[in-house]
């Protein structure tokens, strides 16, 4: 099972992001939720998500998050659920080859979409879940 971590400073953004999601459908599993970049990484390390979907605009920067997780954990895939349409985000997303930018309210069709193009990379490189 391919392992997910939420991280929304917003309980109700994640739990949309919780119903939208067809895990058995893509072999996937909720492995756990963060509301901020310091509580995701500490639950990045116990619990080894091999996707992190987080918001970039948090209470701490979503930015930096995706920074540690690029140079920590790069292996991890990402995918930003914003509702900044603000360039500087999207670019610094890029930077830190964030897999795909959903802006919210996010679609459901379209969340599933890049969580299957995820598990596809991901089963492409080999890594175990």
């Amino acid at each position: 099972m391919i392992k997910v971590l939420i991280v929304d400073g917003e309980s109700r953004a994640r739990d949309i992001i919780k119903t939208f999601v067809q895990w058995e459908k893509l072999g996937m599993e909720l492995v756990g939720e963060a509301e901020d970049a310091q509580d995701a990484l500490r639950k990045t390390d116990e619990l080894h998500p091999h996707v992190v979907i987080t918001d970039i605009r948090m209470g701490t920067c979503g930015v930096g998050l995706l920074q540690a997780l690029h140079e920590r954990y790069p292996q991890i895939r990402t995918i930003v659920v914003s509702a900044s349409t603000d360039y500087h985000y999207a670019a610094e997303a890029l930077r830190y080859r964030v897999l795909d930018y959903l802006l919210k309210p996010v679609d459901q069709i379209e969340l599933n979409s890049v969580l299957l193009n995820c598990k596809r990379i991901i089963r492409s490189k080999n890594i175990n879940c």
